[in-house]
């Protein structure tokens, strides 16, 4: 009660009747186009692009074995009607197929159908019969329409015994699928072959898988073009060549997406060089190549402007000289605002820009509290050229521009953490030494000298940072500032507790006078005995510390690890769509988790 059949402009016939089919009789037809479809009908539907095409049409004259895998009406059979123009018109071509529905063009063809059962139920030939047989017929290439059973064993050895370049279809919705459903037809052959051994043969016999889909709109898309680069232990390991990302569904309903290369340059390259089949530059290092240029040009653009507009050495030395100065009683408006200003940029465009800006202000303010050789205009540009490497350089192998955002404005953000670093060093080893100053100021003040002297031999006798600094205050009061004012400009460029104690107590002293020096003697005391409780909670929360950081960064060095040993564990990270959203989410965990450990071990005494 049911017929497969065909008819003769090569359409496929269905017919079934009752009692099979509940509600009556059903007919179908799939008809073909009178016209077959051509590469540039392909093209211009944006089925796959230029390059995508000229990588297949090479793979067909270097003789590399492909496996067409797709849905049910995906267009299976008219790419591979396609790409089978590619081979040479003086090569014997011998095609197998249920249903004959290939319509090559080539001269020397051979085509072989299927036999269906007679209504006995003998007289049957099945593809696996038409295989062998082909064997026979001295075919350079065999084309087998479909392969849906145990002749997927023969076509393997097929391939591998002098018949490469062979091409066919299966049924799959990925290219990993489609080599799963291989091995399971091959061994349905009832051969006893262990599954090792039948993909094995798989890798050594099939170097692509062109992954086909039906979009939601009906158009046909190529969603993958995947090399098998061979085993890995008992795993087939795959790399993606190009890709199509779908993006979403438009307001006519169309599927929005692109196609984009993974910029991994295939292990058959080599061969198709060898085959003397020219592969466009630009498919895998031209993008390369323009992204160095582009950002050699940016660096070079930038060294030109910092060195012929960077100062001399002597305007260095009065610029730092005059730096932190305030106004001078007697002194004009004029005069005094030429004291004050800070030089922000060595090219003065953007000098004058930042100098109005209050980010770049803070950002100076950091600077001269690291006593950093910096300006905000090298920390800026430094900042950007970063930001602007790491979002074009990593296109070679992360396509994502989310990720590769994400990457940038971490890196970017070193050169500002850099600085800061620095600054809180700085302050650290300054409450180290402060001690030591409190000293030599109270034996100084014991001894008969002023406040003022005390602070020159601090600035004479006592290490960097609190020599330096003090020494800087010292020299302000000599340009004529007020003692109050070079006091309280200390306490601005370093604002930690001790010094703020510090420079109130000396201030409280001027005014009204008392024992300065047995304040600074107990103040000294109370520094030191801070410093030795900050040491024991150091120990203390020091396996803390070592845990967050070993959480933060066992991710990252797992992943360069894994990609090290095999990058298609980590591939899927990179280029699925979920992988990256995986990837963006498993970072703000990250985060907040380091962040808290970070709060829990960072006690404040």
């Amino acid at each position: 009660p049911m017929v497969d059949a065909r008819l003769p402009d090569g359409s496929r016939v269905n017919a079934i009747i009752p009692p099979l089919a509940v509600d009556g009789p059903a007919l179908s037809i799939r008809r073909f186009g009178t016209i077959p479809l051509e590469a540039e009908d392909l093209l211009a539907n944006r089925t796959f692009t230029q390059p995508m095409f000229e990588l297949l049409q090479g793979a067909i004259r270097a003789r590399l074995s492909i496996i067409i895998s797709g849905g049910t009406g995906s267009g299976k059979t008219t790419l591979l009607n396609v790409l089978s123009a590619s081979i040479p018109s003086n090569e014997r071509i011998v095609t197998i197929e249920d249903s004959a529905e290939l319509q090559l063009k080539q001269e020397h063809i051979v085509r072989l159908e299927c036999r269906p059962p007679n209504v006995e139920g003998k007289g049957a030939v099945r593809q696996r019969e038409l295989m062998i047989n082909s064997l026979r017929m001295r075919p350079d290439r065999i084309i087998v329409g479909e392969v849906r059973g145990e002749e997927a064993l023969d076509m393997l050895q097929a391939m591998n015994t002098g018949h490469d370049g062979s091409l066919t279809t299966v049924h799959a919705n990925s290219p990993r699928d489609a080599l799963s459903r291989i091995t399971t037809m091959a061994m349905m052959a009832n051969l006893n072959m262990p599954e090792i051994a039948v993909r094995q043969q798989i890798a050594s016999a099939i170097s692509i898988v062109v992954q086909i889909a039906r979009m939601s709109d009906g158009t046909r898309r190529v969603t993958h073009i995947t090399e098998i680069t061979g085993m890995n232990e008992e795993i087939i390991s795959m790399q993606d060549i190009f890709m199509f990302e779908k993006r979403g569904i438009g307001l006519t309903g169309k599927v929005l997406g692109r196609f984009y290369a993974t910029r991994v340059v295939p292990k058959f390259a080599d061969k198709l060089k060898a085959s003397g089949i020219a592969i466009p530059a630009n498919m895998f290092e031209y993008t390369m190549a323009i992204i160095l240029l582009f950002i050699l040009i940016l660096v070079v653009t930038f060294a030109v402007i910092l060195v012929s507009t960077r100062p001399s050495a002597q305007e260095k030395r009065l610029q730092q000289r005059l730096t932190g100065l305030s106004p001078v009683p007697g002194l004009g408006e004029e005069n005094a605002e030429l004291l004050k200003r800070t030089n922000y940029s060595d090219i003065p465009l953007f000098d004058v820009i930042f100098q109005r800006l209050t980010i770049t202000q803070n950002l100076k303010t950091m600077i001269v509290q690291s006593d950093s050789k910096w300006t905000v205009g090298r920390l800026v540009s430094a900042t950007f050229l970063v930001f602007v490497s790491a979002a074009w350089l990593p296109m070679v192998w992360l396509p994502s521009l989310t990720l590769r955002l994400a990457l940038a404005s971490v890196l970017a953000s070193v050169p500002y953490f850099t600085i800061r670093i620095q600054r809180d060093r700085r302050f650290r080893r300054f409450e180290l030494i402060l001690p030591e100053a409190l000293d030599l100021m109270t034996r100084g003040l014991r001894a008969g000298h002023s406040v003022s002297s005390t602070i020159e031999m601090v600035g004479q006798e006592v290490a960097a940072p609190v020599g330096a600094e003090f020494k800087k205050c010292f020299e302000q009061q000599n340009f004529g500032l007020p003692f109050r004012e070079a006091i309280e400009d200390l306490a601005r460029r370093i604002p930690i507790a001790d010094l703020q104690f510090l420079v109130t107590a000396i201030l409280v002293q001027k005014e009204s006078g008392g024992n300065l020096a047995e304040v600074l003697d107990k103040a000294g005391g109370v520094i030191r005995e801070r410093i030795r409780i900050k040491g024991e909670l150091a120990i203390y929360t020091a396996q803390g510390k070592l845990t967050g950081w070993i959480l933060g960064m066992l991710p990252f060095i797992m992943f360069v690890l894994l990609s090290m040993v095999n990058s298609q564990y980590t591939a899927v990270l990179i280029h699925d769509p979920l992988g990256q959203k995986l990837v963006i989410v498993g970072l703000v965990l990250m985060t907040a988790g380091f962040l808290t450990i970070r709060k829990i071990v960072n006690i404040k005494v």
